[in-house]
């Protein structure tokens, strides 16, 4: 059976050290984080803000918060312009219930759109270039399919693209839809969602597989540049990665809790992070580093381009991580760094289940919810869902 392997890099041995904690924006869990290049990247936070930061001549500094949710930021999407004359946009969802488009180019504080049609917490957010579509997954059970129309509207500096309007709603998931990914390589377009299973969608909306790996919420999803492998993170803390028939091809084992977040990043490796208080980088299937955190949880990981990792967590911090020397943080942070590590228990994940998968038929099974992102509450109204 065919195993997923990375691009080559530069050094394959070279370790990630911490670069930078951004100075403080948020008073309360960074949940998202989104590089937009080597020289901005977004976070998003429970304290109802979404931050812009630039890097300067030797950090990266809080340009613009970004307002209008009024309620936790759980997601964030990336869309760039879809003309020359077009500007670059990032969307942002939570708790409202509502996706919020801000300009990234005039960083106008209030939002340049408002994207209604979810009833809860909208917890993922995904855009394909390629195919110009926004993809959003909430508490609600429902992902939506979003497009903006290539017609210009609007005058002067806040001039852009196309009103949003919604292509798809998928709906017949079992839980709250807590990852939604768009598959790029197919002939036709189709749709990855996750519940508590992973969901194949074809552009209409009909529901054409499920796969089934884990009995736990399956809380992050990710497509390899070969478009014919995807890897889930679960709330088991396995994170596996599958071909479209439902074979699961490799279980990584190494985080200690539930995961909340893989992405491949721009090597190739893959990046994940959860309540271990850890990000870690795997190659080749095999665990190459430990990032650890002076926090519970890393709710949230990115991949620059230039090869370095920004990391969010319950502290409130974005961090960023560097393998090369010339952007490595200086030794008086790096010792204020270590002393406020916790100890991390060496135990393992104990309640995985067999490795094991098939697709599952898409006949509805009635299971209680994980809600809390961070704890065990089990209950069946998707009403009392708050986090």
């Amino acid at each position: 059976m065919a195993k997923w392997k990375p691009e080559p890099t530069g050094d394959d041995t070279a370790k990630y050290s911490l670069s930078a904690e951004f100075e403080p924006a948020h008073s309360g869990d960074v949940k998202a984080v989104l590089a937009v290049d080597d020289d901005l990247l977004v976070s998003a936070s429970r304290d109802s803000s979404v931050a812009v930061w630039k890097l300067g001549k030797e950090r990266f500094d809080l340009v613009a918060l970004l307002e209008g949710h009024g309620a936790y930021v759980n997601s964030l999407a990336y869309v760039p312009p879809i003309a020359e004359d077009d500007n670059r946009y990032i969307a942002s969802g939570g708790n409202s219930g509502v996706i919020l488009v801000h300009n990234l180019t005039t960083l106008q504080t209030t939002s340049r759109a408002c994207l209604i049609g979810h009833a809860l917490n909208v917890c993922a957010l995904s855009y394909s270039s390629k195919q110009q579509k926004l993809i959003s997954g909430s508490w609600d059970m429902t992902a939506r399919v979003w497009s903006r129309e290539k017609t210009q509207c609007g005058e002067g500096e806040g001039q852009g693209y196309g009103e949003w309007k919604t292509d798809v709603v998928l709906e017949g998931h079992e839980q709250a839809v807590w990852d939604v990914a768009v598959v790029e390589g197919s002939t036709e377009r189709q749709y990855l969602t996750s519940d508590r299973l992973v969901n194949l969608w074809d552009e209409g909306g009909q529901l054409l597989q499920r796969f089934k790996g884990s009995p736990e919420p399956v809380r992050s999803l990710a497509i390899l540049p070969s478009n014919d492998i995807f890897v889930t993170a679960c709330n088991d803390g396995l994170i596996r990665l599958w071909d479209f028939t439902g074979s699961v091809l490799q279980v990584l084992r190494g985080h200690t809790d539930y995961t909340y977040r893989v992405i491949v990043g721009t090597d190739s490796q893959l990046i994940s992070c959860g309540e271990d208080h850890t990000a870690r980088v795997w190659h080749e299937g095999e665990e190459k580093d430990i990032l650890p955190h002076p926090c519970q949880t890393v709710w949230c990981v990115a991949s620059l381009p230039n090869g370095d990792i920004a990391t969010g967590g319950s502290d409130g911090v974005v961090r960023a991580w560097s393998r090369a020397s010339t952007r490595i943080a200086s030794e008086d942070i790096q010792k204020s760094y270590r002393e406020r590590l916790p100890v991390i228990p060496d135990r393992s994940v104990s309640r995985a289940p067999s490795l094991t998968a098939a697709p599952e038929a898409a006949a509805p099974v009635t299971m209680t919810i994980d809600i809390d992102l961070r704890y065990l509450r089990h209950i069946t109204n998707l009403n009392l869902m708050r986090c």
